[in-house]
C-alpha cells in the first residue's frame, strides 16, 4: 500500500510539473508589437504591456528594450500566431487608466476589457499584459467589460458587462444613445439586449446619422 501511495504521489507531482511547464511555455511565447505614436512614428519589435501600463519594446533579441509612456502612443497592435489585436490606452470615467481592445471606431467607439481566459493580452506577469486578470485557472466566472466613448475621446464609460452582475443595460444604453430615438425604442423593446452591444454600436454609427433610420431594420451580423 505504501508503494502504491508513493507511486501515486510521484505521478501527481509529475502531472503538476507538466501542467506548470506547459503554462510557462504558453506564456513565454514571443509577441510581435507595433507601436503607433502620436507623432506618426511606428516601431515594431518584441513587446509587452508592463504592469505600470508602459510598453516595453525590444527591436531584436539582443536589444535590452526601451519603455515607452502610454500617453505618447496612439495605439498598439499585438500579434501572435498570425492574429492581430489593436489596443488603445483609455481612462475610465472616475476610474483607472487601462489598455482596451478596440472593437469598433466611429461616432461611438466600442472597447473590450477581458478579465479571464488565455487571451495573450490579458495575462499579468506573463510578459504580455498589464491588465489585472487571471490565467484562467482559478477563475470561477469569466468577466468581460464593454466600454464606449464618443469618437476618439480619451475617457470611456462602461456600457455593460458579461459574466457578472452589471448595470441595468436598458437604462444605461437608453441614456447613452438618447439622441437616437429609434435605437432607444429598440433597446426598450428588448430587440437589443446586453449581449448585442456590438450590434447596438454598429446600429448607432450606421443608422442614427440619417433622418431615414428605419425602425424596421433587420438585425445585422
Amino acid at each position: 500500500m505504501n508503494n502504491q501511495n508513493h507511486l501515486f504521489n510521484h505521478k501527481t507531482l509529475f502531472a503538476f510539473l507538466l501542467l506548470f511547464f506547459f503554462a510557462l511555455t504558453a506564456n513565454s511565447q514571443k509577441q510581435i508589437c507595433r507601436i503607433y505614436f502620436d507623432d506618426g512614428t511606428v516601431l515594431s519589435g518584441i513587446g509587452k504591456i508592463r504592469n505600470d501600463n508602459t510598453i516595453k519594446l525590444k527591436l531584436n533579441d539582443d536589444d535590452k528594450g526601451t519603455d515607452y509612456d502610454p500617453m505618447i502612443i496612439d495605439r498598439i497592435e499585438l500579434e501572435r500566431d498570425g492574429i492581430s489585436q489593436v489596443y488603445k490606452y483609455k481612462k475610465e470615467v472616475d476610474g483607472f487608466h487601462k489598455w482596451l481592445k478596440v472593437l469598433i471606431e466611429g461616432k461611438v467607439s466600442l472597447y473590450k476589457y477581458d478579465m479571464s481566459g488565455f487571451n495573450f493580452a490579458t495575462i499579468p506577469n506573463s510578459g504580455f499584459s498589464g491588465m489585472n486578470t487571471g490565467m484562467g485557472m482559478g477563475m470561477s466566472t469569466p468577466v468581460t467589460y464593454y466600454y464606449v466613448a464618443h469618437g476618439e475621446d480619451f475617457e470611456v464609460s462602461i456600457i455593460t458587462s458579461l459574466g457578472n452582475i452589471s448595470k441595468n443595460f436598458k437604462k444605461t444604453a437608453s441614456d447613452y444613445f438618447k439622441d437616437c430615438p429609434v435605437l432607444v425604442e429598440k433597446i426598450n423593446a428588448k430587440e437589443f439586449k446586453k449581449d448585442d452591444i456590438f450590434e447596438v454600436v454598429k446600429f448607432y454609427n450606421t443608422k442614427c446619422d440619417t433622418e431615414n433610420a428605419s425602425i424596421e431594420i433587420k438585425a445585422e451580423n
